[in-house]
């Protein structure tokens, strides 16, 4: 499962003139999990919780509309029922998803060149 905010983030580095052909091999490999009410609710929650306002709430910081990408990503995979996540961010992913979701950490892996 791939969250669709993912898709976004992805997508950010390929020429556009690719970009329709990445999306069909996406679909063909994964389900993709849009941001739905259901999502929206479950990122709503955890936003509303003090330890997110103290870490990303707050006016001007830098990394505020990333972390917004984030939470969409992570609500949208506890709102399909992923058993796992697979992160960069373990601080925050850990921080935000609670009991809900086990946060893994991306592993090391050789380059593998063009996937699809």
């Amino acid at each position: 499962m791939v969250p669709t905010p993912a898709i976004a983030e992805y997508l950010h580095g390929i020429p556009a003139d690719e970009q329709t052909d990445e999306l069909a091999a996406l679909s063909e490999s994964f389900f993709i999990a849009p941001f739905d009410l259901r999502a929206a609710s479950i990122a709503g929650e955890i936003a509303s919780r003090k330890e997110y306002r103290d870490r990303f709430n707050l006016a001007n910081r830098p990394g505020r509309n990333v972390m917004r990408t984030d939470l969409q990503i992570l609500s949208t995979a506890i709102a399909f029922g992923a058993s796992h996540i697979v992160t960069a961010n373990l601080v925050d992913y850990n921080l935000f998803a609670g009991n809900r979701i086990r946060v893994m950490e991306v592993p090391n892996m050789e380059e593998q060149g063009k996937l699809f």
